[in-house]
């Protein structure tokens, strides 16, 4: 019905370390392949937004919200309404009730855990660190953990 895993604007919590300003995504993408420190050791709640159209909806249908791959959890918002959330695969919510013809706003919260913000903050001096734990398990060269939304996020109807 509709393909929505392009542009994105993804705000992540500044107080977290995240970038100040929204960042766009043009395509759905992993956080740890990131150039941008603020969005690869990222750890927390990142708030994604998209508008859409649509110009019909079948009466009589169940309307899915498929929201492909993503890493830990996720509430959804359609057109204002909380749409419930997700923690585990299939990673799809019926959206029938808040979908309209016509605009949407889609608002998806995606989190992940605190282990690439503790890998990050490895590389940093001691002193700048401000994440504590009195025991790490990781090390500067651990892998980081594939982090946000990855997608296809889709509309599809069903019986």
């Amino acid at each position: 019905m509709a393909d929505l895993s392009d542009n994105w604007k993804v705000s992540f919590d500044a107080s977290k370390r995240g970038p100040k300003n929204p960042v766009e995504f043009k395509t759905l993408s992993d956080w740890t392949l990131s150039t941008n420190d603020s969005v690869k050791y990222f750890s927390g709640t990142a708030i994604y937004k998209k508008s859409f159209n649509l110009n019909e909806i079948q009466k009589d249908k169940k309307v899915i919200l498929n929201l492909g791959l993503l890493t830990s959890m996720a509430k959804v918002k359609l057109n204002g309404k909380d749409m419930g959330g997700v923690w585990t695969a299939p990673w799809t919510l019926d959206i029938t009730s808040a979908l309209k013809v016509g605009n949407n706003e889609l608002e998806i919260s995606v989190v992940n855990n605190w282990m690439n913000r503790l890998i990050g903050d490895l590389k940093l001096p001691v002193n700048e660190r401000p994440t504590w734990t009195p025991v790490v398990p990781y090390n500067v060269d651990s892998p980081l953990q594939a982090s946000g939304l990855f997608g296809p996020v889709s509309i599809q109807q069903s019986n």
